[in-house]
């Protein structure tokens, strides 16, 4: 595009806005990207409306799944439809539409078992946590328990889509946990022992950050991240 004499370079992307999408342009190919994934998934939402009514209506009844049913949605979006690359064009669009209707509904039953395994997994972690804290007290055994506010990118987690990259503004430093770790690594046994709780809210509560996202700071965590 001309426009004063220069050349600007755009680059188009879809972009999520809620219960539709607008198009508009970015100045890197980086942030079109980011953005046109995100605008896709709300068409294939959109395309997809009842049956993800159905699944989100399904999750909320579990009192564990419940929380991550939009985030299951996600998965079972970015799975089913857009594992390859994403859509660039109407006709491409329309195709893996065609290809994926009949899968759709069966992802996402095998990702909310695989999540709903995790989480007992992850329940009886926190319940041992809490117990051994107990047992061991006299012994001046501190035994806590910390996991992520967001999601932290890694190799793995950007592979899976969860990040867009490992420097993703939307993920958590690693360095946080590592914080979280040695704070509750440090600090006197009876402020830490037993507890179960999550990176940036240890690290706000005790003063180490001063602002924190995700679990535990802006929503509520596990169950026995509250005892």
């Amino acid at each position: 595009m001309q426009r004063g004499g220069n050349t600007l370079i755009g680059y188009p992307a879809l972009v999520d806005a809620g219960d539709a999408v607008t198009l508009q342009v970015f100045d890197s190919p980086e942030k079109a990207r980011e953005e046109h994934r995100g605008g896709v998934r709300r068409l294939l939402a959109i395309a997809f409306r009842d049956r993800v009514r159905d699944l989100e209506r399904t999750l909320a009844k579990d009192v564990a799944l419940g929380p991550l049913k939009v985030d299951v949605v996600t998965a079972a979006l970015e799975r089913t439809f857009l594992a390859a690359s994403l859509p660039m064009t109407q006709a491409d669009f329309a195709r893996r539409l065609d290809e994926g209707r009949s899968r759709f509904s069966l992802i996402a039953q095998e990702i909310a078992r695989t999540a709903a395994g995790i989480l007992a997994e992850k329940a009886a972690l926190e319940r041992f946590t809490q117990g051994l804290a107990s047992e061991v007290y006299q012994y001046g055994v501190s035994v806590t328990s910390v996991a992520p506010s967001q999601v932290v990118p890694t190799p793995g987690t950007v592979y899976h889509r969860l990040v867009s990259g490992l420097d993703d503004p939307r993920g958590e430093p690693p360095l946080l946990m590592a914080q979280a770790a040695l704070l509750l690594a440090t600090e006197p046994l009876d402020r830490v022992t037993g507890r179960v709780t999550y990176s940036q809210q240890i690290l706000r509560e005790f003063g180490w950050i001063e602002h924190g996202r995700g679990r535990g700071v802006d929503s509520r965590g596990s169950g026995y991240s509250e005892i």
